[in-house]
């Protein structure tokens, strides 16, 4: 089984295969090369093998040129061209057709006896039908041509073969020509100059080597000299197939009735020398023999072997040093030679097939078309070899490993590599948070999980973490007159994606749980700047909810791709470009606000700290009356002497709530009683008065309804508050982390660190529908409910308003919450994880493991050699030392 669709494994080694066989009639019978995966060999003898597989292949080609009649001057002539002009192989073809003489002929049908019945008796008569008609023989003559010509000078061309021939084609009771009177020359080119230049002038050695210090080597089958092989190989398997079909679909054709057995043109049979084969090299260079007493007849092939061989019009020299598995030139000059004459052999049976009578299917259009099917063999087993490689390093790879790594198990084994690599304080932790207070149970938690597409359990994302308290307190709007202020401690997360092409992504979603009798309030948005929130959406959570809210990431292109996009921009066109980039990296800073409840609801009646704890009913009730009722807060909250006992203010609170929701209730049974009566005056045809209910709806808190409705000596005592807490906070406020520069200072570091370009900020946003599994009572199963927008918009508004109490309409700054800030980013590589690794040769660890230095390093303000254990270090350098050099601290 292979993962690369290039390449047929079962014909691969069925040439293989056949190739040994032959190899056996051919070399001594010590000699034991073999398939390369079956010798041990180094990964360099992988470069070695294919630049041998080359090197047969152009010398194969070089004897199938010289048998359609290139001789050594046409070669050296060639050889020149090439080093300054591209040289092409062409194949032209004409014919005429020429009427000679018309024919009459008459045509018997067959007898046939007609029986005729009378009174006289039955009498037979024999009647036979004549036709004549008219026979008109014509004159098809062909010509055609192979030759070789420099540039685009056709005038300039060596001719290689030539030959003219004519057959007669006869029509019946017809004037038309059965073929066009004269066709003109038509011309089939490839280039081959590749081919030329790859042979010595001087020697007429094949030279072809893989550069392995180029940037665009990545292994033996990725790299530019085999990439431009692979193209010239193709381009003259495609000009040797379409010189093939001519003759078979166009010339053989015209010639009726030859009587000749065309089957038998075909390439069974004709050695191909082209097949990746190694052997295991003795110690110290030479090839193994096992009979000793065969070694002085294996000296001439095996270590005393020449470094060079001629091999018909060419010379093949010897690759790599002595411990190299490649045959030595010897075996493949030999190889050559075998090519040669079975390709002779075939031609001798044509001679006796096909003969030489000038018509049109001739000896010589068979050895032309046997010429082209083997040079598409050529080109399949060169193509076939090459991938060979590559197929092997996947085996190798899959060998050492035990499976074939997914990018799951990838994920997976980076969180493992990130223990071993960070040092403690610094290690990527779990998104999963416990909202509580100091020493104190937790009300719930908030967390990132992330779904891999394999169906595996989901888990807490892992992000590089930084915390602080808040300095001075942060705002958001909830409407246009209504700012809530808060403060509480501050998380940074940056989060390090990959991304391979073709996978599947992994679903990342927000999700917050409450436990039994305990809320809070969870404000999803963007941060804009050091003090603004930009809120999105907002949602209370309470009495075991457990919500979902799926988040969608989208990738910003990297600072370099950027500036090669706007180069040829106009000034106007660049700098809204620009701008729109600013907005795009200030929208990746994606914020979470959690507001804990209890403690600001006894803040905002004026109860002593965790008053409420134990109140579970009074908290309900409370939440109740602000988010169903918008009750100003004001109207139950604790009013009395402040040197009262705890018991005292919860009994007196306790007492304006029973109060308010005694009214609320009368309020309800007058309602319902109105709207009967209503109902009944309807029903008898009276008439009465229209009556307007009271309202309570989610949105009062646009009208100026809520919290805001205290009376003045209160309102006055809140605005003493809120100076209060200003002056406290502004005087405190110049160590707060301005989070807004951050993506920006992400990005320079991205610019000077990301050497391969593959670093994306990226967007974090939530997605719809929401999930959440809701538990209306104790005794009640969960019930799964689907909020789209409209319901996100309810459950916004509902949180809003119950933000508008217990701020005071913005007054009272929110002091027992928590701000998440999370930062992502996308290592995008360009192939899949197992062609990362096979075909680009890169440690796809290594990567990864940079990219998220860079992050760390910026969200924890330190260079990379702090960020590090120490028996890691060295690697680090060794493998990214752009974390360690002047631009390091330059993109800081």
């Amino acid at each position: 089984m292979t993962h690369n669709p290039n390449f047929d494994e079962q014909r691969f080694h069925k040439q293989v295969d056949a190739a040994l066989k032959r190899i056996k009639t051919v070399l001594e019978n010590n000699r034991n090369p073999q398939c390369p995966a079956d010798v041990p060999h180094r990964y360099e003898d992988k470069f070695y093998m294919i630049e041998s597989l080359t090197t047969s292949a152009c010398a194969a080609q070089i004897n199938c040129l010289q048998k359609l009649g290139l001789k050594a001057e046409d070669l050296k002539t060639a050889i020149q061209w090439a080093q300054s002009r591209s040289v092409s192989l062409r194949f032209s073809r004409s014919h005429t057709s020429t009427f000679l003489r018309k024919e009459k002929r008459k045509i018997e049908s067959p007898t046939y006896v007609t029986e005729t019945k009378s009174v006289f008796g039955t009498s037979k008569t024999s009647e036979k039908v004549v036709q004549k008609v008219s026979d008109r023989f014509w004159k098809y003559e062909v010509q055609y041509r192979i030759v070789l010509y420099k540039g685009n000078e056709p005038n300039t061309e060596l001719v290689l073969q030539t030959r003219t021939a004519s057959c007669e084609v006869v029509t019946t009771n017809t004037k038309h020509n059965p073929h066009s009177s004269s066709s003109g020359w038509s011309h089939q080119d490839t280039t081959i100059t590749w081919l030329f230049q790859h042979i010595n002038p001087k020697d007429n050695a094949v030279t072809f080597s893989i550069d392995r210090q180029s940037s665009t080597c990545h292994t033996p089958r990725r790299n530019s000299e085999i990439t431009e092989a692979l193209h010239y190989f193709r381009g003259f398997s495609y000009w040797a197939s379409n010189v093939h079909s001519y003759f078979t679909g166009t010339l053989f054709p015209v010639q009726k009735n030859h009587g000749l057995d065309l089957t038998k043109i075909g390439d069974d049979g004709i050695f191909n020398p082209v097949v990746p084969l190694f052997e295991e090299p003795k110690k110290g260079g030479a090839l193994a023999i096992e009979d000793s007493g065969a070694k002085d007849a294996a000296k001439t092939t095996s270590s005393s072997s020449p470094s060079s061989k001629q091999a018909g019009l060419v010379v093949i020299t010897a690759v790599g040093d002595l411990e190299v598995a490649v045959l030595p030139p010897d075996d493949v000059a030999c190889f050559l030679k075998e090519q040669v004459r079975s390709l002779d052999e075939r031609f001798a049976e044509f001679d006796k097939m096909f003969p030489d009578d000038g018509k049109l299917i001739t000896v010589k259009e068979a050895s032309i078309m046997v010429v082209c099917l083997h040079l598409q063999k050529i080109d399949t087993h060169f193509n076939d070899g090459v991938e060979y490689v590559e197929d092997m390093l996947y085996k190798q790879l899959l060998a050492a490993i035990g499976k074939e790594v997914t990018p799951v198990d990838f994920a997976n084994y980076m969180v493992f590599h990130n223990r071993k690599l960070f040092k403690p304080e610094y290690e990527p932790r779990p998104f999963s948070y416990a909202i509580r207070l100091p020493d104190h149970y937790p009300e719930g938690t908030i967390g990132i999980d992330i779904q891999h597409p394999d169906g595996s359990i989901s888990e807490p994302v892992q992000t590089i973490s930084r915390s602080s308290p808040a300095l001075r307190p942060m705002s958001f709007p909830i409407d246009a007159a209504t700012k809530i202020s808060f403060l509480g401690d501050r998380y940074l997360h940056a989060y390090v994606l990959h991304k391979f092409s073709g996978q599947i992504p992994s679903q990342l979603s927000l999700v917050a749980r409450a436990r039994q009798f305990s809320s809070f309030i969870m404000v999803v948005g963007k941060v804009i700047s050091a003090d603004k929130f930009d809120p999105k959406a907002a949602i209370i959570i309470q009495n075991k909810d457990d919500v979902k809210i799926p988040l969608i990431m989208e990738q910003v292109p990297t600072n370099h791709e950027f500036d090669v996009a706007i180069e040829s921009l106009s000034p106007e066109q660049q700098r809204f470009c620009q701008a729109y980039r600013s907005m795009q990296l200030s929208n990746t800073l994606f914020g979470v606000v959690i507001i804990q409840i209890k403690p600001q609801l006894e803040k905002l009646l004026k109860l002593p700290v965790d008053s409420l704890q134990k109140e579970i009913k009074l908290t309900q009730d409370l939440l109740d009356l602000f988010i169903t009722y918008q009750i100003p807060s004001d109207l139950i909250s604790y009013d009395g002497d402040e040197d009262a006992s705890n018991a005292t203010k919860i009994a007196e609170v306790k007492k304006h709530v029973t109060a308010m929701q005694e009214m609320l209730q009368e309020s309800k049974e007058k309602e319902l009683h109105d709207q009967s009566q209503v109902y009944e005056y309807g029903r008898n045809g009276g008439h009465t008065t229209s009556y307007n209910a009271p309202a309570y709806s989610h949105n009062s808190r646009h009208r100026g309804v809520g919290g805001g409705g205290a009376g003045g000596a209160v309102v006055q005592q809140q605005k003493r508050l809120e100076d209060q807490h200003k002056k406290k906070f502004t005087s405190l406020g110049e160590g707060d982390v301005d989070y807004s520069v951050i993506p920006a200072d992400m990005d320079n570091a991205f610019y000077a660190l990301d050497e391969d370009r593959a670093l994306r900020p990226t967007i974090v946003a939530a997605d719809t529908p929401w999930t959440r599994k809701h538990t209306p009572s104790l005794l009640a199963k969960a019930q799964d409910q689907t909020l789209y927008n409209e319901q996100q918009e309810t459950e916004r508004d509902k949180a809003f308003d119950l933000l508008d109490a217990l701020s005071c309409s913005g007054c009272l700054p929110i002091e027992y919450a928590s701000l998440h800030v999370i930062l992502a980013a996308t290592h995008s590589f360009d192939a899949t994880l197992v062609n990362t690794v096979i075909q680009e040769n890169v440690n796809p660890i290594e990567k990864v493991e940079r990219s998220t230095l860079i992050v760390a390093s910026t969200v924890h303000g330190k260079d990379a050699a702090q960020l590090i254990k120490a028996d890691q270090l060295e690697r680090v350098q060794t493998y990214s030392p752009v974390l360690f050099s002047d631009k390091a601290r330059l993109g800081k």
